[in-house]
């Protein structure tokens, strides 16, 4: 019987050793940086306040042109003067059509009013197209946020003019959220991929599951000391929690088989 007992206790030893199990820690991050830059010249008005203010569906910051507003406020005014144009020429046009028809002008005569008319719906359309490429201009430079998102940068102050390409606001998405470590494929039997994860908390140890989404080269991030290591990132597998409060905190990762 004591024989059996230890015959079970070394088997499970067994077992118990050959399961492998790696232990990593991170820090928790959303899913996507994005930083803004001025798309034309002229003043910003922001939005958002703070560096690390937590929000979504909300403007961010809109950029005032008074060059551009002036452009569209002309091509306007060029727009109703054309129109107003276009109705007199197509008034003449009907009188000559009339006159044309009881043989007082020729051919020429109409056909001349009907392409002044052409002419002036051409310089119409080319005004709509300038206005409209305008309008879109001043929209990109207008942006709004839907996803949920962290600020964590603004680069300049309210109602500061700012020229075309200057850094404006960097924000980080939250609809997912990540966490880096940094591994030897050497030393992981098999793909990490395919290996079980676990995370937890090292603030308040919430815990949940995880799945490698994307591994890139360690030394793509610029540390050429760890030529062979891997950078793998993690998705917390928690679609309606709210992780935004453990944001640049520690976690525990393990991987096991």
């Amino acid at each position: 019987m004591s024989f059996r007992r230890f015959y079970y206790i070394l088997f499970l030893s067994s077992i118990s050793f050959q399961s492998c199990a790696e232990t990593y820690f991170g820090v928790l991050r959303g899913n996507e940086i994005i930083q803004y830059k001025s798309p034309y010249a002229g003043i910003i008005n922001l939005h958002v306040k703070n560096v690390g203010d937590v929000d979504k569906n909300k403007n961010l910051f809109e950029i005032e042109s008074f060059e551009y507003q002036a452009k569209i406020d002309i091509i306007n005014i060029k727009i109703r003067r054309l129109e107003r144009n276009k109705k007199h020429l197509e008034r003449s046009y009907e009188y000559s059509r009339d006159a044309y028809n009881s043989g007082f002008i020729p051919l020429r005569d109409l056909q001349e009013k009907k392409d002044a008319i052409s002419e002036t719906e051409l310089n119409i359309k080319e005004l709509n197209t300038e206005k409209k490429a305008l309008i879109h201009l001043l929209q990109s430079g207008n942006i709004r946020m839907e996803r949920d998102f962290i600020i964590r940068d603004i680069y300049v102050s309210q109602r500061q003019a700012v020229n075309t390409g200057d850094s404006l606001i960097k924000v980080e998405t939250l609809n997912k959220y990540h966490i880096d470590i940094k591994f030897d494929p050497v030393a992981i039997k098999g793909r990490i991929q395919d290996k079980d994860i676990k995370l937890k908390s090292l603030v308040n140890g919430f815990s949940c599951s995880g799945n490698v989404v994307k591994i890139t080269s360690a030394s793509s991030d610029g540390n050429s000391s760890s030529p062979g290591l891997k950078i793998a990132t993690i998705e917390l597998n928690t679609p309606d929690v709210d992780m935004s409060t453990l944001l640049d905190t520690a976690f525990e990762i393990i991987v096991s088989d």
